[in-house]
């Protein structure tokens, strides 16, 4: 088994970034986090990728619907100003 992602949403997570931080975790790991924008629609269906991996069991990145406006329960200043979407 392996893990997959659509090669469309690949090729939008290449650099230019719009942030990047780097670090070094507890045990001396240097790690190194960039993000960026990018707006995709999504049909319904659509295979955005597969999980299956021996060592990864997960596929996680972040998504908002800016059509319709932020839950209550959520503010807006937990993210940061480069995470942070954009509900205007």
């Amino acid at each position: 088994m392996r893990t997959l992602v659509n090669p469309e949403l690949v090729a939008l997570a290449a650099a230019p970034f719009d942030n990047c931080t780097e670090f070094t975790t507890e045990n001396g790991e240097y790690q190194k986090y960039c993000s960026r924008k990018v707006s995709v629609d999504v049909q319904e269906g659509e295979i955005l990728g597969e999980v299956g991996a021996p060592l990864s069991t997960t596929f996680e990145f972040g998504a908002y619907d800016t059509w319709v406006p932020p839950l209550k329960c959520i503010n807006p200043r937990g993210f940061s100003e480069s995470e942070r979407p954009s509900w205007d």
